[in-house]
């Protein structure tokens, strides 16, 4: 009896030091944290988000958001006619409407901060016709075609067994990094760097970065890091670690760039730094899990 009544104890005191949202006297949704991650409903209220390095989807059409703090990154649904109010550094907010009507209008001071709309979904391919009903002459001529009789023995037709399974496609290794390389190793960083005709190798958690000028390649090895660069023709791009993400933009013309991603991250290629568009792979801020 005594050590259930300690175990519930210590539950209710983890469930007590758990993060969870509070709200104001004036009903604004007040985040206050440091290095969260969550997905919270916002539905027609006003946020208030007090913290650095946090990443947030906000759902339901928020009214406002008001975000004090450095190197967050929030992904917002917005009720029309809305305002976003940044203050901080290295801070990155993409806000898209929940119904149609006027754009959100932003005040932003903070150095390498940005808020800026985020593109709707690219059209779902059209549904093929269906096939049209058969005419009495197709009937007839259906009826006096001779029946094919399918091949003995197909391919296709061999059992699973028989198949031999193709190896696996293995990438040939990546050589050094040439030249002059830009190391970052600071956790938690927002920097906002010209990187033309060099190398970037980044080894460290948590950061916001962008990459001007023309990278000869850029390479991430960290958690939770955020990236946009732009990168010379036939550059390589490497992401390994889990939420990191890169989104590329290639500088003139020429190859394609070499673009490997691994171990949880990402990596899509945008317009133009600034014009930022969403991973097409990652999933939409609806099906994210609270």
């Amino acid at each position: 009896m005594r050590r259930q009544i300690v175990l519930l104890a210590g539950l209710v005191l983890i469930a007590a030091l758990l993060p969870v949202p509070s709200r104001a006297d004036d009903g604004t949704l007040l985040l206050q944290a440091e290095g969260e991650q969550r997905t919270i409903d916002c539905a027609s209220r006003d946020v208030r988000i007090e913290g650095n390095r946090n990443r947030y989807i906000l759902r339901g059409g928020c009214r406002s958001i008001v975000l004090r703090g450095e190197a967050d990154d929030i992904q917002a649904q917005m009720i029309a006619g809305g305002h976003i109010d940044v203050e901080g550094n290295g801070v990155l907010v993409t806000w898209s409407l929940l119904h149609p009507g006027p754009d959100v209008s932003a005040t932003v001071n903070g150095q390498g901060s940005r808020v800026m709309a985020q593109n709707a979904p690219a059209a779902q391919p059209a549904t093929p016709p269906a096939t049209p009903p058969a005419t009495a002459s197709s009937t007839a001529a259906n009826k006096t075609a001779p029946e094919k009789k399918p091949a003995e023995n197909p391919a296709s037709e061999k059992p699973a067994a028989d198949a031999k399974a193709e190896p696996p496609h293995k990438l040939p290794p990546l050589p050094p990094l040439t030249g002059p390389v830009i190391d970052i190793t600071i956790s938690g960083e927002a920097r906002d760097l010209d990187c033309t005709g060099k190398s970037v190798r980044i080894t460290a958690d948590r950061g916001l970065y962008a990459l001007r000028g023309g990278c000869r390649a850029v390479e991430v090895q960290g958690t939770g890091d955020f990236v946009q660069a732009e990168i010379l023709p036939t550059a390589r791009v490497v992401a390994s670690g889990a939420d990191t993400r890169i989104a590329w933009v290639k500088i003139g013309t020429g190859a394609a760039p070499d673009i490997r991603a691994t171990d949880g991250a990402s990596a899509w290629q945008i317009p133009a730094l600034g014009d930022y568009h969403p991973d097409p792979a990652a999933p939409a801020p609806d099906a994210a899990k609270p």
